[in-house]
């Protein structure tokens, strides 16, 4: 199809895992390629954020997946998926008690009371365990703390701390995608949605936010990996990243220089903080354009033209902008010469 196609339950749970597991391995002094992730489930959502993991850097040799039948083991006929397989480890029956021994990091998309405090004890110092079965987790925060006061937790529940929460980046990934044309959604789209999430995490909190969670401290550390869902900034930031994704894809720029476009006035601009690009280079053509005015572009067939914002003012609405600029240059506003 030439159209973008997402899967929310899948895409949207890998991007806000990859994100929460992002800022947890910032806060916990870890790298992605060093840890060990044992994970609970290998249903949809639970393989597609294995697959984001090792997109982030985690080695597939590293991962551990249980399911109801216990370890994920080559030659293991019972309740198997070629999807599943491709995560088998060793070649013999094992209990997630285990294999959890040693582990820097617990995934469970799974069902509630999989995982023990008694297991926990067996995680490394400081673990991250993200225990994200609706409406009961695998385990319950007080009870990881119960034996790793240190844990990093993070639920699928909005009344514990880390919620993670597929609208963190959808409808806005579509946003996105729209804007720019997109015809599917890829890679380096999810993991600039990634580092855009994880990102605004660490920034400063916007007012808008504070106001809509009073008396929650939200300040970037282990009970505050990831945006709330009302930030009103994550519409700008995921959008936006999408572009960024999307024009560092393989195969774009090859037959066609950058051509940088100004939006006026500033108030459309997009954020400076929500999609830092480099300045524009020896074959960039600087153009400058007012929302529905028309403007050219020299030496460039506009089949090819790929646009990339030069930002002139802090703002969020980074979609607006983007959106502006994609709507002129579909409509014939932005052409060759």
């Amino acid at each position: 199809m030439n159209i973008p196609v997402f899967h929310d339950d899948q895409h949207g749970t890998a991007i806000v895992v990859g994100a929460a597991a992002t800022n947890a391995l910032h806060v916990a002094g870890k790298a992605f390629d060093k840890i060990k992730v044992v994970s609970t489930g290998g249903g949809a959502a639970g393989i597609a954020c294995l697959d984001m993991l090792l997109k982030l850097g985690v080695r597939r040799e590293n991962v551990w997946l249980c399911d109801i039948e216990g370890l994920v083991y080559h030659g293991r006929e019972s309740q198997m998926t070629p999807q599943k397989a491709a995560y088998a480890q060793g070649t013999a029956p094992a209990t997630l008690e285990e294999v959890i021994d040693g582990a820097d990091m617990f995934l469970g998309l799974s069902g509630p009371g999989v995982l023990t405090p008694a297991m926990v004890a067996k995680m490394t110092a400081q673990p991250i365990v993200f225990a994200l079965a609706n409406p009961t987790p695998e385990i319950l925060p007080d009870e990881v703390r119960s034996v790793a006061p240190d844990a990093i937790i993070a639920t699928g529940r909005s009344d514990f701390p880390n919620q993670v929460n597929n609208v963190l980046c959808f409808p806005f990934i579509f946003r996105g995608a729209l804007d720019v044309g997109a015809t599917t959604i890829n890679d380096e789209m999810e993991l600039a949605c990634i580092d855009g999430i994880a990102a605004l995490a660490r920034a400063t909190t916007s007012a808008e936010a504070a106001a809509a969670y009073r008396g929650e401290k939200l300040t970037f550390g282990p009970d505050y990996l990831i945006p709330k869902p009302f930030d009103p900034r994550l519409i700008g930031i995921v959008a936006s990243s999408v572009w960024v994704g999307w024009r560092t894809a393989p195969g774009r720029f090859r037959t066609c220089p950058t051509v940088c476009i100004s939006i006026s006035p500033p108030r459309t601009a997009m954020s400076t903080a929500a999609a830092p690009v480099a300045p524009p280079g020896p074959s960039s053509t600087m153009i400058s354009i007012s929302p529905g005015k028309a403007a050219t572009v020299p030496s460039c067939p506009a089949s090819e033209t790929w646009i990339e914002l030069t930002l002139s003012a802090r703002s969020n609405r980074s979609s607006a902008a983007l959106a502006t600029a994609s709507r002129n240059a579909r409509a014939g506003l932005i052409t060759r010469a």
